[in-house]
């Protein structure tokens, strides 16, 4: 009982073997990957230019989707090695008050705009002088 003809079967096995990985993809430098990057436009714009002039066949609209998940998928990891290495680079201490908002935690507005542990626990001048003249009592309960 198959339910895929035999030229649906090839075109899926066809589609496997052009889908490129993100795992395979990550292990690739920099340059590989905008190379890679820029060969996927170069191909879907081949891919466009054919299906206009033979009036779009099946096979094409596919082949032209696999080749923007793919670019989609060289975009995202290239993205994803950027933003990396820029964490590494505002993880260090020097650089850390100057880290972008976009690596930043996003937590909530209240957390966000909440006091500092030490602003919470700060005291004015006032405050201090006033506690040191009027420390805190403290009273003995005489146990029975």
């Amino acid at each position: 009982m198959n339910i895929f003809t035999e030229t649906q079967r090839k075109r899926q096995k066809s589609m496997v073997a052009n889908k490129e990985n993100a795992r395979s993809l990550r292990l690739l430098s920099k340059d590989d990957l905008l190379g890679k990057l820029d060969t996927l436009k170069k191909e879907l714009l081949q891919l466009r230019c054919a299906a206009n002039t033979t009036g779009g066949q099946q096979s094409k609209a596919c082949k032209q989707r696999l080749v923007r998940n793919s670019i989609a998928r060289v975009l995202t990891i290239l993205n994803q090695n950027e933003k990396l290495n820029l964490r590494k680079f505002y993880a260090n201490p020097r650089n850390q008050r100057k880290t972008p908002k976009f690596l930043k935690p996003k937590k909530t507005r209240a957390l966000r705009l909440a006091l500092k542990p030490n602003e919470r626990n700060a005291k004015s001048l006032r405050q201090r002088k006033q506690a040191r003249a009027f420390p805190k009592r403290t009273y003995f309960v005489k146990s029975a």
